[in-house]
């Protein structure tokens, strides 16, 4: 279901999950992103970014110093965010997402996002909506 609903996911297969965050492009690509991005990225509207990282284990094991959150979702709620997650990538004329380039991680992409970054539009208000559209109470 998730590769009918976001063919990007496959991407990265065969991963059993998917890290998916979402910024200003030259902020969120930056090796080392100082104050001065920071300031630019909240103050301009700028091309944005999807980070996509793949890895497979427990998520505690990846993120053994933060809260976990387990979000339950059914297999419609699962598709819905599947489905806003492929619409947040820019797509060439064939279709395609457009990589540009490594993440900063291994097994992980950057690709151009669909809609610009800017101060009332930040990664929280972008989570925040991806949520939503799977039909939790945000």
């Amino acid at each position: 279901m998730r590769a009918e609903a976001w063919p990007e996911a496959l991407e990265l297969a065969p991963e059993e999950t998917l890290e998916v965050g979402w910024g200003e492009r030259r902020f969120y690509m930056a090796p080392e992103a100082g104050s001065g991005l920071a300031l630019r990225a909240a103050l301009w509207p700028s091309p944005s970014v999807l980070h996509v990282v793949g890895f497979s284990g427990p998520v505690e094991g990846r993120f053994p110093d933060n809260e976990i959150v387990e979000l339950r979702l059914s297999r419609e709620s699962f598709k819905r965010l599947c489905a806003h997650l492929h619409r947040e990538y820019a797509h060439d004329a064939g279709g395609r997402a457009q990589v540009l380039g490594p993440g900063h991680e291994p097994n992980s992409r950057f690709y151009l996002g669909r809609r610009r970054y800017h101060l009332l539009r930040t990664c929280n208000v972008w989570t925040a909506e991806a949520l939503r559209e799977a039909g939790l109470p945000i």
